[in-house]
Order: C-alpha cells, then sequence, then structure tokens
C-alpha cells in the first residue's frame, strides 16, 4: 500500500494540533490553542476551509491543488485502498 501511495501520491501530513502556522493554496492554518471544549464547539458550528470536520481526515487534492474530497475517521487497509484507488484517475486527469 504505501508503494502505491508514494508512486501516485504526494503524501503530506498535517498535524492540526500542531504549534506551526501553515499556508496552503491561499490559506492560512493555525492552532488557536483551543481547550477541547472550545474545539468541539466550533466544530460543531463551522467545518475548517476544506470541510474537515473530524480527525483523522484524508483530503485528496489533485495535481494543481484543486481539492477533491475528504475522508474523515479511521479506516483499515482495504477501505484506504478503495478511497485511494477512486481518486486516483480524478488526480491524474485533470
Amino acid at each position: 500500500m504505501s508503494a502505491f501511495i508514494n508512486q501516485n501520491y504526494y503524501p503530506v501530513k498535517f498535524n492540526a494540533e500542531g504549534k506551526e502556522e501553515v499556508n496552503f493554496n491561499g490559506n492560512r492554518f493555525e492552532n488557536l490553542d483551543m481547550t477541547q471544549i472550545e474545539r468541539e464547539e466550533m466544530l460543531g458550528i463551522s467545518s475548517l476551509p476544506i470541510g474537515i470536520t473530524g480527525y483523522p481526515t484524508v483530503a485528496f487534492f489533485d495535481e494543481n491543488a484543486n481539492y477533491i474530497a475528504p475522508i474523515v475517521g479511521y479506516h483499515n487497509v482495504q477501505q484506504m485502498e478503495f478511497y485511494l484507488k477512486l481518486f486516483h484517475p480524478m488526480i491524474i486527469n485533470n
């Protein structure tokens, strides 16, 4: 599975609870240092700029950084393989 990912994707890990500010595709992401309750309240009324509403989330983008879709929650290898192969044609055909 990791060979398929490394050959067909550019994997990037973003720690939403980290302290570093990250700029991506015109959006600034930063940890607001909220308490757990504040995070839950914030997620209850709005989602992050690309529709991420929970942890963990795998976000798919095409080669031009156009957003495709989020996959929210924990998934086993077979489930992730399905999504990786589903989105692969969308990524290479854009």
